[in-house]
């Protein structure tokens, strides 16, 4: 420890039995006081911190219900930097350092790297793609995430078919069809979609090679993950919910509908995040094709669902 002639940081004067008390040192100790109370050190107080939480959210635009005729599929983007025909292994001419944008996102059914990375053979092989929401926040100081949320929301199973285009669809919400991965069958639940929390590199932060993944939730199964304001009917024998519950005062109820849908709220992360960081907030969703049929997803899996993201972090106190 450094040398201290005291270990007094209110104030370096001394008033007590012996030694003389002259105006010119009361003054100096209220100064010091005073200095002290209008700008407190940081070592003075305990930390404190407060919760600020970013909310985002996405609803998919009006499907046009004609066959061929999609509507754009913004804000998602596929996680690979080149949709067309590459090389499997080498980048594309005037294309970014890495092919993929993410980290982490296997999933069953989908080979993004089909040949194998350094076996010849165009990209074309490859089976189904997948798309990616991103949201990025910078900080100027320290912080810590804490919680993160991801509402899936929708209506039910009939109005999902109803809403829905052509295609392998007709089964309940996140559920495989009549093709599904191996390892699965047909009415099983999905287990496709991807929630990363991942932090740029300081350095190259246009380099998705060189982030940290902090938080990653993958192989989750999304079908078990429910949340809906209706009531549980304990009579059925499976998970139906109550008719006529909640109740809704307003007289076009056709038209009110509850928050319905799927859920993933993980609490007390306890991540830290160091100080000028950028971090990411992904959500990955899957478009099959081919060997493995679209199951709900469809070729169009953007409609199917509302997203609503919360990242909650903790934020120390700080004296203005």
């Amino acid at each position: 420890m450094a040398w201290r002639r005291h270990n007094r940081s209110l104030t370096h004067e001394v008033f007590y039995e012996g030694t003389t008390i002259g105006g010119s040192r009361l003054e100096r100790a209220m100064r010091y006081i005073q200095e002290k109370f209008n700008k407190v050190p940081k070592g003075s107080l305990k930390n404190r911190f407060v919760a600020v939480q970013y909310h985002g959210g996405f609803s998919p635009q009006i499907f046009p219900h004609i066959a061929g005729a999609y509507s754009h599929h913004f804000p998602w983007l596929q996680i690979r930097n080149e949709d067309g025909v590459d090389t499997i292994g080498e980048v594309p001419t005037g294309a970014p350092y890495n092919e993929a944008r993410l980290k982490g996102t296997s999933v069953p059914g989908i080979d993004l790297f089909k040949p194998l990375p350094g076996t010849p053979g165009p990209s074309t092989a490859r089976d189904g793609t997948q798309w990616a929401w991103s949201r990025t926040y910078s900080f100027k100081r320290p912080v810590v995430v804490d919680a993160l949320s991801v509402l899936m929301q929708m209506n039910t199973t009939a109005d999902v078919a109803a809403f829905r285009g052509t295609g392998d669809d007709g089964y309940p919400p996140y559920t495989y069809g009549s093709a599904p991965p191996s390892g699965f069958s047909t009415g099983d639940f999905t287990s496709d979609v991807c929630v990363i929390l991942d932090v740029f590199n300081p350095t190259t932060p246009e380099d998705p090679e060189m982030s940290d993944v902090e938080y990653t939730r993958r192989r989750w199964v999304i079908g078990r993950e429910i949340f809906t304001l209706h009531q549980v009917s304990q009579t059925n024998a499976v998970p139906h919910w109550a008719d006529l519950y909640p109740t809704f005062d307003s007289g076009d109820v056709s038209d009110v509908l509850p928050i319905d849908g799927r859920l993933v709220d993980d609490r007390d992360l306890n991540i830290p995040i160091p100080a000028g960081s950028k971090v990411r907030l992904s959500i990955v969703i899957p478009q099959y094709s081919g060997t493995v049929g679209g199951g709900s997803w469809d070729q169009q899996p953007w409609y199917i669902q509302a997203w609503s993201t919360t990242l909650t972090v903790l934020e120390e106190v700080r004296s203005l």
